[in-house]
């Protein structure tokens, strides 16, 4: 199972309701990885429910624990997200998709430590 778990985004909203925009082009994932896994996400609690998936990707919204995720997961794709410390120590490989590190870091949240230099697995840009 590929597990992809984004952080939240408090910049994204409409109004008072925060939204998220898949920024993972899922259907490229999906032939990128044929039927060698199946694609989970994992979405902040904040926006569960607001984001339509495309057929052939699972939600695992309310009734899923994250460390049961994390536990049967072959492989994560995050981002920024702290499920990256739970998840390092399995020894399992992490893809950190951030296409957009710089505003992130810059305007957003930053970081407490040097993510590009030490982020425990390689950092992509693009789904390809």
């Amino acid at each position: 199972m590929l597990l992809y778990a984004p952080t939240f985004r408090d910049d994204q909203r409409r109004g008072k309701q925060f939204t998220f925009a898949l920024p993972i082009n899922m259907a490229a994932l999906q032939a990128a990885i044929g039927h060698d896994y199946e694609i989970v996400v994992r979405l902040h609690p904040i926006v569960r429910g607001k984001v339509r998936l495309p057929w052939g990707v699972h939600n695992a919204g309310a009734g899923f624990e994250m460390e049961d995720l994390l536990a049967a997961a072959d492989i994560l794709v995050t981002d920024y997200s702290s499920v990256m410390f739970d998840y390092t120590v399995l020894g399992r490989p992490i893809v950190f998709f951030v296409p957009d590190l710089e505003r992130y870091r810059d305007s957003l949240r930053g970081f407490y430590f040097d993510f590009e230099s030490t982020a425990p697995g390689p950092l992509v840009r693009t789904t390809a």
